[in-house]
């Protein structure tokens, strides 16, 4: 993989895309070390560690704007509330990395008017699950239904499936987007995550505990005239989903 140019970054909060309005996306992730340490190690006692929690944060610097799915609305319309956030450093095209999860209620931002400058916003969201890193399944605009193109997630998942969506925009009756594995990547799709019907704008993270193929595509069916969504999704291979 070769390195990668920072303007590419994609970042949805719920369903709003943030991406356009943004100049600085930072993420952290650190591991909780509980130590652990006992007596009776002679003269030179090495210090002993075991994992704790997992923490992480994301942050976000941009340009401001008010209205409808603006940093300003947005802002407003998701304080306090648990957030869904969907970050991909690559642009969150097709079989791009990707990271999803829900963070802690939202507690707002900061919006800086420089004498000589643009107005500019930050925010800070702290994450209350873990950020998994997915692959992206699509990020695009559709018109038709459609099946998307297979995914190789490496491995099949042992304890399911875990996938979040954003839809930024529909326009139609409704619409269900499916996650379906495959153990080739060709034949024998089947369904292992199937989102709640889309009639607006909307975001949501499902969680599927059975087994799971090493192929996953996105399957869009239903009535509409367009659709504009981000998917993305792992194989669990772990017991705890959080």
């Amino acid at each position: 993989m070769s390195k990668v140019h920072g303007s590419r970054a994609v970042l949805y909060l719920a369903q709003y895309n943030l991406s356009g309005y943004s100049n600085d996306i930072s993420q952290s992730m650190a591991l909780e070390l509980v130590e652990v340490t006992g007596q009776g190690q002679g003269n030179n006692p090495v210090r002993e560690y075991i994992p704790g929690h997992l923490n992480w944060k994301l942050s976000e610097k941009g340009f401001w704007d008010y209205g409808a799915g603006n940093p300003e609305n947005v802002l407003n319309e998701l304080l306090g509330t648990l957030g869904q956030v969907m970050y991909s450093p690559l642009g969150g095209n097709a079989g791009d990395a990707a990271y999803g999860g829900y963070s802690s209620p939202f507690n707002g931002g900061d919006v800086m008017s420089p004498f000589n400058g643009a107005v500019a916003f930050t925010l800070e969201v702290q994450g209350a699950q873990r950020f998994s890193r997915c692959k992206t399944l699509g990020r695009k605009t559709a018109t038709v239904v459609e099946n998307g193109a297979a995914q190789d997630l490496g491995a099949a998942g042992t304890n399911g499936v875990e996938a979040f969506l954003a839809v930024t925009a529909f326009n139609g009756t409704n619409a269900t987007l499916k996650v379906q594995s495959s153990a080739d990547g060709a034949t024998g799709w089947a369904d292992r995550v199937t989102f709640t019907t889309i009639t607006t704008p909307t975001s949501e993270r499902l969680l599927q505990g059975s087994t799971s193929d090493r192929y996953l595509r996105y399957a869009l069916t239903g009535t509409f005239t367009s659709i504009t969504f981000f998917v993305i999704a792992r194989n669990v291979n772990i017991e705890s989903w959080n």
